[in-house]
């Protein structure tokens, strides 16, 4: 039978050796550009022995590891917490990843874990350039942002929170950008 665990190690049984590691924090990681925020990381011994030597390589945006982390043992059923830095980058979405290297590792399939990390704009880039906010009967309240900035603006998860209702409403769908110079003029979507 093709990848049947005759002869190989079962799927569902625990391992000898049997590092993991899982995402603590919630993502997307939302810092101002050119800041720093943190990443919580947990690296879990789900085998039957003391892990020995591991470490976690953090990536993004770049051929080498922007942080690294080396450990010593890890009991079983134990689990060790890890805070990471990330962002420091021109504004607009990131996507980090982390890896766990253990050479005695026997599933490797719970080594890796993603996230997005959303740096806002500096500021003064974007202003609010007009506002209606007395519309005629009918109308609808309107704001125009301009782009100061000489780089487009990923304008996704944007918000904006009407003092009067204490809401926030997402201002565009994923992957709108504004160019540099450019004008949005964002409304209440009457449907």
């Amino acid at each position: 039978w093709e990848g049947g665990t005759p002869g190989r190690i079962n799927s569902v049984s625990p391992k000898d050796d049997d590092l993991a590691l899982l995402l603590v924090s919630s993502a997307p990681v939302k810092v101002r550009a050119g800041e720093f925020g943190v990443v919580v990381l947990a690296v879990v011994n789900k085998g039957k022995r003391v892990a020995g030597e591991f470490h976690v390589e953090v990536s993004g945006g770049s051929a080498r590891p922007v942080w690294e982390r080396r450990e010593g043992a890890l009991s079983p059923a134990d689990s060790l917490h890890l805070t990471c830095p990330v962002g420091g980058t021109p504004p607009g979405r990131r996507v980090y990843w982390a890896t766990l290297i253990f050479e005695a590792d026997q599933d490797t399939s719970n080594n890796r874990v993603s996230w997005e990390v959303v740096a806002g704009v500096y500021p003064g880039q974007v202003v609010l350039n007009e506002i209606m906010f007395a519309p005629r009967p009918g109308g609808v309240e309107w704001v125009e942002l301009y782009n100061g900035s000489k780089q487009p603006l990923d304008l996704s998860m944007w918000q904006i929170q009407d003092s009067r209702t204490g809401a926030a409403a997402t201002l565009v769908p994923e992957g709108v950008s504004l160019p540099p110079g450019g004008y949005a003029v964002v409304a209440e979507d009457p449907v």
